[in-house]
């Protein structure tokens, strides 16, 4: 069945990926052959009563916690676009994958049928072309409607299953190498156990990853205090309570157009007690809290595991000289004129972590910051406003002090003098034309006492 006008494997795994098949992805082991050098789990050892949970994707499969590669995914069908996730795992039976992707106008009832068939063809039609024989092609007798395809392709055997549940695609799919095609009933029967979760477990889940990387708050009382407040470091005004930042990507390269970037949250001194840090995908994934041990400013962080993420570092074993109650000891210089300067940290076994410098010069501030060996790793220069608002953000290479990024600022203010609102623009050059170009922007959301 396979056609006369054959696509080599890795052309036919982008068309696919184009076109909307957005699991294929796991295919291209095939433009170098099929190997499971390092594939040493086998499917029959996955505890089922703890499967792989994707609280973002909602759904379970009976596969590791730790997945062999994930990343966000952005394809088009012919009648909308997708955009979402996609997982793989290389066990010793093959390679699996999950993706889900929702779909933009979104997918209701009246066009799920049509989404539906739209995959389908797609990977029916490239799939022959890549000399890929049709061994099955029938609608799915499992709890989700949809279909399975099942191929044979030169070094293995594949199989898709395609479901359309609400606004989103999932697809889950099994390239099983030629060698192992006695482990194909087993690896069916791994694909049988994906299950959708509903909304409210999968936010139950992402609750408890949250309280379970949050660190407990630290004292906030102290003899010894910074001369300036953290609030007044950031140039905020009035008595902040919290700053919420979202950014904007207005260059269409983000596969989240808008998503929350970073939230501090302040006292009613004005310092800083919790900062929370969001990854590429808007998802809470770093909790900072600060405070007071024996005089001196620390902080403690906690990571928020994501299913996307890669295996954790092993840990190595911590010093008998660790001071367990913190991660970091902050020493803090100001000048003459209460301009920051300076940020020494420590780990909590009183080894130097990083050093920030500040330089100041006319309307111009040099951060240089160093890593714990004194390298040398981050050059920056803020062309400052006549409010101490950045204007303009250059960026450098540390090693040939080359400029690498030149960003340009402006800005929209609350009713306190604070900005709610950044736009980063960069210079284009068309036509033999340069100008500012916004490429994001960026949005605080500010309370009060």
């Amino acid at each position: 069945m396979a056609l006369n006008k054959k696509i080599p494997v890795n052309l036919f795994v982008n068309r696919l990926l184009a076109i909307g098949c957005l699991l294929c992805l796991t295919l291209s082991v095939l433009a170098n052959g099929l190997t499971r050098q390092g594939y040493k789990q086998s499917v029959t050892t996955v505890d089922a009563s703890m499967p792989f949970v994707s609280a973002e994707g909602q759904f379970s499969i009976a596969l590791p916690q730790n997945v062999s590669s994930a990343g966000p995914l952005t394809s088009k069908t012919p009648t909308r676009s997708l955009s979402g996730m996609a997982f793989t795992w290389r066990m010793t039976e093959g390679q699996f994958g999950v993706t889900f992707a929702d779909g933009n106008p979104p997918i209701d009832q009246a066009s799920a049928q049509q989404v539906l068939n739209e995959v389908h063809d797609a990977v029916l039609t490239q799939a022959k072309s890549a000399d890929g024989s049709l061994l099955k092609d029938e609608p799915l007798q499992t709890p989700y409607s949809g279909d399975e395809l099942r191929f044979s392709l030169p070094q293995s055997v594949a199989v898709f299953r395609i479901f359309v549940i609400g606004n989103r695609v999932y697809q889950v799919l099994l390239n099983i190498p030629n060698d192992q095609s006695a482990q194909l009933d087993v690896a069916l029967k791994t694909m049988d156990t994906f299950k959708v979760i509903s909304p409210a477990e999968a936010a139950a889940i992402s609750k408890k990853r949250i309280a379970d990387a949050t660190p407990s708050p630290l004292p906030q009382k102290s003899s010894v205090r910074k001369a300036v407040t953290d609030a007044q470091d950031q140039g905020l005004k009035g008595k902040v309570k919290t700053v919420a930042v979202e950014d904007e990507d207005l260059t269409g390269r983000a596969s989240v157009k808008r998503k929350p970037t970073i939230t501090y949250n302040f006292n009613d001194e004005g310092n800083l007690t919790r900062k929370d840090l969001y990854d590429y995908r808007g998802n809470l994934f770093q909790i900072t809290v600060y405070g007071y041990i024996d005089g001196n400013r620390v902080e403690n962080s906690g990571i928020v595991r994501h299913e996307y993420d890669p295996p954790p570092a092993v840990a190595t074993s911590a010093s008998s000289k660790a001071d367990t109650r913190y991660n970091l000891l902050h020493k803090y210089k100001y000048n003459e004129k209460g301009r920051f300067t300076e940020d020494v940290s420590f780990h909590n076994d009183g080894k130097l972590a990083s050093r920030h410098l500040f330089n100041y010069k006319g309307n111009e501030v040099e951060e240089l910051v160093y890593s714990g060996d004194g390298t040398l790793n981050q050059k920056y220069v803020n062309v400052l406003g006549d409010n101490g608002e950045i204007k303009e953000h250059r960026t450098f290479d540390p090693k040939t002090d080359a400029i690498r990024d030149t960003i340009f600022c402006s800005y929209e203010y609350d009713a306190k003098g604070n900005w709610i609102k950044r736009t980063d623009s960069r210079l284009v050059t068309t036509d033999g034309n340069t100008q500012q170009q916004p490429a994001s922007v960026f949005y605080r959301m500010i309370t009060y006492y």
